[in-house]
């Protein structure tokens, strides 16, 4: 796993990935407070909606704090007034993680460049990345990741999207009907589709971020995101009874008649927290240790005063949620080697089966692993959690400087006053740009499209790679198209259109390269 080299051994089966998410939606119960992820750290301070707000006014007002960090935010919204009757809602979240379908590899992850955490420590970005406080963004498609086995992650090229593969994750995510959830958005008599996949209709009880409408808008476009300009949100459709919605009333003049329709749909929304790498050390317990489940569990291994110590009346009495220890402290070295002492301070004492005490260490989830001889220390956390204020213009012009300054001698040709820089350095390559054969079909009519691929993804498909890129929009849609480089008549040619072997509106599969 750590070389991500799968002909050495399929560690794929073993090392799953999971997305956490924040999911969240306006709930009809405005008097009580439910505490929906339950967890070892935190328990809500009260179930009384009223006091807990009663208590978040008195610390904004006062400047304090709850110590115990078990005050919640839920604010209360008006969603409807009825007749003169007002209805609240609640605000109210949870914390959850979907199995992905598929291996998420090391190197579509990138360390974020916190200059202000750097600069306050001093440390170059390799080195942030080693702490708990990295975050990490994901690249646009698997192809734009570069893995470094010595680093654990990858480097990424960043490159315009509609549609990425974080998209991909949150699409398999199902919203409040759970996983059986399939639903479908006719608001105002428009449909929606799904945004990749032409003619497919959107499934809108699973989160997703974009998507199509079946015809066009007064602006000619077909496509618009859920957030907007926000492209860490997304939201799915349920019909729950807990959750509120916004009536919506639409008229329309049919056959010079005044039609009206309501509409009442309700949305929960999610952002992405991190994804983890589910490990064997998870369910590996070689010493056959009882398991005693949760909270009652809790209690039997640890009653009489039991705390782990290396001796039967101190050891715990099996393992449980909260004692989760089976994995053998030999297992991250042996006595002499550098990691050994690490080991040894972490280890606790469980009883086993014929009563023996077992060194064992912690098996759950971690950020790090402890150092494991031949292997190293491995990451198996990666927080992809956005900031509220990405996606800004001001924040888009600051990452942009970033970049410029960060790699300032290959961005070079890009800046209007470059610095004299000594010896030479390789340049970034513009990317491939490249248009389409006039549309023959009306509708929609003629009419081209570009697409631009980056300069590496231009190299693999002269090495006759295909490579998939998004069109630009015309006449209210895109192309999703396949291309490569055509060695034997020199040209370049689309193999795939929207899935089909054609566009259906009538663009041949030859491409035009602009210089």
């Amino acid at each position: 796993w750590k070389y991500q080299d799968h002909r050495l051994k399929d560690y794929r089966p073993y090392f799953k990935a999971v997305l956490c998410y924040m999911e969240a939606a306006w709930t009809k119960d405005t008097k009580t407070a439910k505490d929906e992820f339950p967890n070892d750290r935190h328990t809500m301070v009260s179930e009384d909606w009223s006091d807990i707000e009663q208590k978040n006014r008195f610390y904004a007002y006062a400047g304090g704090r709850d110590l115990s960090e078990n005050l919640v935010f839920l604010p209360r919204t008006i969603m409807n007034v009825k007749n003169g009757t007002v209805e609240y809602s609640q605000w109210n979240y949870r914390i959850l993680c979907h199995p992905l379908n598929k291996d998420v590899p090391l190197k579509v992850f990138e360390p974020i460049d916190d200059l202000a955490t750097r600069l306050s420590k001093k440390y170059d970005i390799r080195q942030i990345a080693k702490t708990k406080a990295a975050r990490f963004n994901l690249a646009t498609y698997e192809r734009h990741g570069h893995y470094d086995p010595d680093l654990g992650y990858g480097w990424i090229n960043d490159v315009a999207y509609s549609s990425s593969l974080l998209d991909d994750y949150m699409m398999q995510i199902p919203g409040k009907n759970n996983y059986p959830g399939n639903l479908i958005e006719d608001t105002f008599g428009m449909k929606m589709f799904h945004p990749t996949i032409r003619g497919k209709v959107l499934n809108t009880g699973y989160y997703h971020r974009r998507y199509k409408y079946d015809r066009a808008g007064a602006m000619g476009t077909t496509t618009a995101n859920r957030g907007y300009t926000d492209a860490h949100m997304w939201a799915a459709q349920t019909n729950s009874d807990h959750i509120s919605n916004i009536e919506i009333t639409d008229c329309q003049k049919v056959n010079n008649k005044r039609v009206c329709k309501q509409y009442h749909p309700k949305y929960s929304y999610a952002i992405p927290l991190e994804i983890i790498y589910m490990t064997p050390l998870l369910s590996w317990n070689p010493y056959n240790l009882n398991f005693h489940g949760d909270a009652r569990g809790d209690a039997y291994v640890t009653a009489g005063g039991r705390h782990g110590g290396f001796n039967a009346s101190t050891a715990f009495t099996g393992i449980s949620e909260k004692n989760f220890y089976m994995t053998p402290k030999e297992f991250f070295g042996e006595i002499g080697h550098p990691v050994y002492k690490e080991a040894e301070e972490s280890a606790v004492g469980v009883l086993d089966h014929h009563h023996n005490v077992q060194k064992v260490l912690p098996s759950g989830t971690r950020v790090f692993l402890p150092s494991i001889p031949g292997v190293g220390r491995l990451r198996t956390r990666y927080p992809i959690a956005p900031l509220f204020r990405e996606g800004s213009s001001v924040y888009k012009e600051l990452d942009a400087l970033k970049e410029l300054v960060n790699f300032i001698d290959s961005h070079s040709n890009l800046l209007q006053d470059p610095p004299s820089l000594v010896g030479k350095v390789p340049q970034l390559q513009p990317d491939a740009h490249f248009r389409t054969t006039l549309a023959t079909k009306d509708p929609p009519g003629r009419h081209y499209h570009e697409l631009f691929i980056e300069h590496a993804d231009y190299e693999r498909a002269l090495r006759h790679e295909k490579i998939t890129v998004e069109t630009t929009q015309e006449s209210s849609h895109t192309h999703m198209v396949e291309i490569t480089y055509d060695s034997h008549s020199h040209h370049w040619v689309i193999t795939q259109c929207d899935g089909e072997q054609h566009c259906w509106d009538g663009h041949s599969n030859m491409l035009t390269k602009i210089d």
